[in-house]
C-alpha cells in the first residue's frame, strides 16, 4: 500500500501527532525518506498538525477525565508532541481558574467516599488524589484550604 494511502487511513481512524505517525509508518517498513516526504505532504494538506492535535486532546481530556496541567503535558509528550509545544498549549488552554474548577469537580465526585474519614485523613486522601491526577501543588493546597468552608456552605458539595 502506498505510504500516503496508509497514512491517511491511519489519520481517518484517529488523530496522530507527527512523530507518532512517523513511528507507525516506520514500523510498517517505510524508509525515512518516504516518511519525511509523506509527513510534509500531509502537513501541506493540513491533515497533520501537532498544535491542533494538542488543542483537541486537551479539550477532550478536560471534559472527560479531569487532569491537572502537569498530567496533560505528560500525556501529550507520551503521544510524541514536543515538550515545548505541550507546555505552551497546556498553559494557554488551561488557566489557573480552569485547573481549580477541574480539581473541584473531581473532589466533588469523590467526596462521598471520604465522608466517614476524619478531616486530616480526608484532606490527605484528596491531596493524594489530586497529585496523582497531575494538579499543581498550589491548586491542591488552595482547594484543601477552601474545602472545609465549601462543605459547611453546601452541606456536603454533592
Amino acid at each position: 500500500m502506498p505510504i500516503l494511502h496508509y497514512a491517511v487511513r491511519l489519520l481517518s481512524a484517529r488523530p496522530y501527532a507527527e512523530r507518532k505517525l512517523a513511528e507507525k509508518l516506520q514500523d510498517r517498513g517505510y524508509t525515512e525518506d518516504e516518511i519525511k516526504r509523506a509527513i510534509e505532504r500531509l502537513k501541506e494538506k493540513k491533515l497533520l498538525n501537532d498544535a491542533s492535535f494538542a488543542e483537541e486532546f486537551i479539550r477532550a481530556r478536560c471534559q472527560s477525565h479531569p487532569r491537572g496541567r502537569i498530567s496533560l503535558v505528560q500525556d501529550l509528550v507520551s503521544r510524541r508532541i514536543p515538550s515545548a509545544l505541550a507546555r505552551e498549549t497546556t498553559t494557554r488552554m488551561v488557566s489557573d481558574e480552569d485547573e481549580t474548577a477541574m480539581a473541584l469537580r473531581l473532589v466533588k465526585s469523590k467526596l462521598q467516599q471520604y465522608a466517614s474519614l476524619e478531616r486530616d485523613a480526608r484532606n490527605r486522601r484528596i491531596a493524594g488524589l489530586l497529585g496523582r491526577r497531575g494538579f499543581r501543588p498550589q491548586t491542591i493546597f488552595g482547594l484543601i484550604e477552601k474545602l472545609d468552608d465549601l462543605i459547611q456552605q453546601n452541606g456536603d458539595l454533592i
